[in-house]
């Protein structure tokens, strides 16, 4: 359980990405989206890294 808290933790604090959007609606939920609205949300090599 004690590895399962630090996951959590680092994560309360989510990270900022230029083409992803990542938020937390609910606890333990986190929720991730493409954030590429002038290409309409195409995927690309960056998205993969």
């Amino acid at each position: 359980h004690s590895m399962f808290r630090l996951i959590y933790r680092s994560m309360s604090s989510l990270p900022t990405y230029e083409t992803l959007k990542l938020s937390q609606p609910k606890p333990h939920v986190t929720l991730v989206e493409l954030n590429r609205p002038t290409k309409l949300n195409a995927m690309n090599k960056q998205l993969f890294e």
